[in-house]
């Protein structure tokens, strides 16, 4: 790669895929080298830990719905960096990259039913990942748009400085998003189920309920590259 410390293609190819086995490869690693009670998959975990857990996914389920809901599922799944685009609406004002922040931010609450310190490890892992795949987003987008070193220089990557006001008006979440994030909402999801009856076992069945109805709609729809833009015009987009 042509740049220090960029993804290589294939990290942003297989992104999704890193991801979701990121889940079971953890959970198997704190099991063998915490040798927590319950079974690898179902720790134990106390109360407030998993309502905290949860609220922690629940924030990033929105922020990935809403910033979805302005793009499509086309440029979300594509498998290049999609750079016709400069999208700098709604959570796109706010921060560069919203979706990869909702994403860290389900993953975090997932992590924290394992204990603080493997939920940190976790944290830094895919962090360190996603930094990777921003630095390589970034350059194919100074490449090909103009706009995009002032976009840089106004919104940050991922933490807010502030939160302009007209870029929260009623975020609306559309047909598209929700489907094509299916997986991702039936992570808080399960959780929230699993923190209700008390073992984490239940966050499996809607895993597979969810990735199964992402992956439905993108077989049977294919959705293409293009972006729910409304009156917007000079625009631009992250995706994961």
């Amino acid at each position: 790669m042509r740049l220090l410390g960029c993804a290589q293609p294939w990290e942003f190819r297989y992104r999704l895929p890193i991801l979701i086995a990121s889940q079971p490869v953890f959970a198997v690693i704190v099991h063998l080298l915490t040798a927590s009670r319950g079974p690898w998959y179902a720790p134990d975990f106390e109360i407030w830990v998993a309502c905290l857990a949860t609220t922690v996914a629940a924030f990033g389920i929105f922020i990935r719905l809403w910033s979805a809901s302005i793009l499509s599922a086309g440029i979300m799944g594509s498998r290049r960096p999609e750079t016709s685009q400069l999208v700098t609406s709604g959570p796109f004002g706010i921060v560069r990259n919203p979706l990869y922040v909702g994403t860290m931010l389900i993953f975090t609450g997932y992590s924290l039913f394992f204990g603080w310190l493997p939920a940190l490890l976790f944290f830094l892992f895919h962090a360190v990942r996603y930094q990777r795949m921003v630095q390589y987003e970034e350059y194919e987008f100074q490449q090909s748009t103009e706009q995009f070193s002032d976009y840089m220089a106004s919104v940050p990557r991922f933490l807010p400085r502030r939160i302009p006001r007209e870029k929260l008006h009623g975020p609306v979440f559309t047909r598209d998003a929700l489907l094509s994030n299916a997986l991702f909402l039936s992570i808080p999801i399960g959780m929230a189920v699993s923190s209700w009856i008390g073992t984490l076992v239940w966050l499996i069945p809607f895993e597979l309920a969810g990735g199964m109805t992402t992956l439905l709609y993108f077989v049977i729809t294919k959705p293409g590259i293009s972006a729910e833009l409304g009156t917007q015009t000079d625009q631009t987009a992250l995706a994961q």
